[in-house]
């Protein structure tokens, strides 16, 4: 009989893994944010998004110097004010950095190439990570534009961007 020690996972491999699973309880409310967008159909609210929360995490790297390396992660929440189902496509939401060099990201997520749907009368909660390194800053203000995101039926609605503050984790 051969006894074998369990396997642990390295410092190299442990650490960021434990930084990843805790990166989702960093999350709060942004410093300021523009509040909801919305999108009307017949002077009547179809569909309200909000910013829940928010992480921003910034690091600079000696490697880098001036190039650092930020990750932003944002909570959505989607309100169906209407009776018929949305489909929420995360991969069409960018997130549009500060001039001078505003960039438009896309978001880095897990699975944001599957749709999400939220049900008539519901409201649907999700997360995106964007990261960048150089012109995303924790310090700077942000736009989540949902560009198309939001479609019902088959037509994408006209919903606003956010314009908010992320606080620095």
């Amino acid at each position: 009989m051969t006894l074998t020690t369990p396997r642990t996972l390295t410092p190299m491999v442990s650490i960021p893994l434990c930084a990843w699973l805790l990166a989702g309880c960093a999350l709060r409310p942004p410093v300021d944010s523009g509040g909801p967008a919305l999108a009307r159909r017949q002077g009547q609210i179809a569909v309200q998004l909000s910013l829940v929360r928010q992480a921003c995490d910034q690091s600079q790297e000696p490697d880098f110097p001036g190039d650092d390396l930020t990750e932003a992660t944002v909570e959505v929440e989607v309100r169906n004010a209407g009776a018929a189902p949305l489909m929420i496509r995360r991969d069409a939401f960018r997130l549009v950095t500060a001039a001078p060099d505003s960039v438009a990201l896309p978001p880095m997520t897990l699975g944001a190439a599957e749709p999400l749907i939220v049900g008539g009368g519901a409201a649907r909660t999700f997360q995106l990570r964007f990261m960048n390194r150089g012109s995303l800053r924790c310090a700077s203000s942000l736009v989540l534009a949902p560009n198309a995101a939001v479609i019902a039926g088959e037509r994408p609605l006209n919903v606003g961007a956010i314009r908010f503050q992320p606080e620095r984790g």
